[in-house]
């Protein structure tokens, strides 16, 4: 993610904008542009409360590591703003409260809340995580014949390691040369899991894992996913 210095005064100077929605109030954005970088930049920095003693909580980290710039992003609460890029109407609605609840009151609800209900699918190995370590094993994974799923909190396939490495060859090369050739090894490993055939499902988290069958029974778990493709 990039932020580029505007200038002091005068109207931003931007490229392609979309116009998102906080709180109600429409914003203009540069596409490409993360949520949490659109917010600070525009000034908005408290985007929560802590649910301990109700301070003030804001983007940190800005790679998705921490969880302090959480919000409700069209309907889906608790989304990390820092991994999330801005789209043509998208509706955003900051935490609310001491304890940091979204708000939730008569017309600040998303048409968007309305989630779909459990949709049942299999698949051989669920992998989590699209770092190098998960790329890799879904792609042998996938090789060896078996239905693969990888799922990833990120956009984009790279983790923390090879993070956006394939916008950055696409739109930047010149920073991809500067970053280094362990960067670039990415690269061939992205490609390598895109072409395994393995499934993959970005922005998704797992948030809970339960035990099928009974004790002494084949192996096989039961995933709850949480995102924008977790119903796909």
């Amino acid at each position: 993610m990039f932020v580029k210095r505007q200038p002091a005064s005068g109207e931003p100077v931007w490229g392609e904008t979309v116009t998102i929605h906080l709180d109600g109030e429409p914003i203009r954005a540069p596409r490409g542009e993360t949520l949490a970088a659109i917010l600070l930049a525009r000034g908005t920095v408290a985007t929560g409360a802590s649910a301990v003693t109700g301070a003030p909580r804001a983007p940190y980290c800005m790679i998705g590591s921490c969880f302090e710039c959480l919000v409700e992003i069209d309907g889906l609460g608790r989304r990390q703003a820092c991994l999330v890029e801005v789209r043509e109407g998208m509706r955003v609605h900051l935490a609310r409260g001491p304890a940091g609840a979204f708000d939730v009151s008569p017309g600040a609800v998303s048409p968007a809340r309305e989630i779909p209900g459990p949709v049942l699918a299999t698949c051989d190995l669920a992998v989590v995580g699209g770092g190098p370590a998960g790329m890799a094993a879904a792609a042998q994974a996938a090789a060896l014949g078996l239905d693969t799923v990888l799922i990833d909190e990120q956009a984009a396939p790279g983790g923390q390691v090879y993070r956006n490495v394939e916008a950055v060859a696409a739109a930047r090369p010149g920073a991809l040369e500067a970053l280094g050739a362990g960067y670039r090894e990415g690269l061939a490993l992205t490609a390598r899991f895109r072409a395994s055939g393995a499934r993959y499902r970005p922005q998704t988290a797992v948030w809970s894992i339960e035990a099928n069958g009974a004790p002494g029974a084949s192996l096989g778990a039961s995933l709850g996913l949480v995102g924008p493709h977790a119903h796909q």
